[in-house]
């Protein structure tokens, strides 16, 4: 991804950091400080989604430190886009607090989106059963908190966060 796009992306997430963790230095914009790292040490975990289809690979940043996170799942542009290649703005989101979970949503499809607004609900839902179990063990003692879940996309993920945000599957 280009700076800009990363640009556009920390802004556009800048609502949610701000209001969750109210960071900022003086003198300064609040938002300025999301384009500094955070202060917490992350991880990246590459896992598979659980249960019934759709089986879908997960790229997962956390920080490294025990403590209850707030979870952002963050949905992939259009091909050729694949969650992976955002690794760096998960880890930035990660770094200042949050689980950032980013699962690969398709390959090739057409403009209609609902299939991937089903399969990312279904991912969604399944956070809350099945994703601290895929946690290594020495992050067991990092765990999201359900009570606080944001959801958002890049271009046709932003469509499909819009989507399942408005309960439309």
């Amino acid at each position: 991804m280009g700076r800009l796009t990363n640009l556009c992306l920390l802004s556009l997430l800048s609502v949610v950091l701000n209001a969750e963790i109210g960071i900022g230095i003086a003198g300064e914009s609040p938002s300025a400080e999301l384009f500094r790292q955070g202060p917490l040490k992350v991880e990246q975990l590459e896992i598979r989604t659980w249960g019934q289809p759709p089986d879908k690979f997960l790229v997962v940043g956390l920080p490294t430190s025990a403590g209850k996170y707030p979870v952002l799942m963050f949905l992939h542009g259009y091909v050729p886009l694949r969650n992976n290649f955002y690794w760096d703005l998960l880890h930035q989101v990660a770094s200042h607090g949050f689980i950032a979970v980013a699962p690969l949503l398709y390959d090739f499809t057409g403009w209609d989106a609902t299939q991937e607004m089903i399969d990312a609900a279904y991912i969604a839902d399944g956070l809350k059963e099945g994703l601290q179990l895929h946690f290594p063990p020495h992050l067991r003692n990092v765990e999201p908190d359900f009570t606080k879940v944001a959801i958002a996309g890049h271009a046709r993920g932003g469509k499909v966060a819009f989507g399942v945000a408005l309960g439309l599957v």
